[in-house]
């Protein structure tokens, strides 16, 4: 299997963390992009560990969004059901599997998987942030 990037020791922890505290069957890990909330809810926490679907993340994290919240998003792995899958879109990297849009395939080869402050961060193979981009996009505030 090609090589995409590689994980920190400390990425590693926190993904295989999250995946011992799941009750997903067959999980893989997906990086989604969420902002920063002081105090996040269970719900919202339970929601990410269990694969839920997007649109749900989506609605309990707009919920606790201050209006004013565009300066920065934070990357977590959320767990999914490896089924919801196509297979081509999956990865096995160093033990673990992951949802790879070809889109990102394409941009992190060679890249490295990171701690960041309070998330994950997925870097290029010349150290350019791929992941979290810099600002919410209007798709994930909605119209408020």
């Amino acid at each position: 299997m090609a090589k995409y990037f590689r994980i920190t020791e400390a990425a590693r922890d926190e993904i295989l963390r999250q995946l011992s505290g799941s009750r997903v069957r067959y999980p893989v890990v997906y990086l989604i992009e969420g902002a920063p909330v002081e105090g996040e809810s269970p719900e919202l926490s339970e929601a990410y560990r269990n694969g839920a679907d997007k649109a749900v993340i989506r609605e309990l994290a707009r919920k606790q969004l201050p209006s004013n919240l565009r300066d920065m998003l934070r990357l977590y792995p959320a767990i999914y059901s490896r089924w919801r899958f196509l297979p081509w879109d999956l990865a096995k990297i160093e033990g673990i599997t992951f949802v790879l849009p070809l889109s990102l395939k394409r941009k992190i080869r060679d890249g490295v998987l990171d701690v960041a402050d309070k998330g994950l961060k997925l870097e290029d193979a010349n150290g350019i942030l791929l992941l979290p981009r810099k600002a919410l996009p209007t798709s994930v505030l909605g119209q408020r």
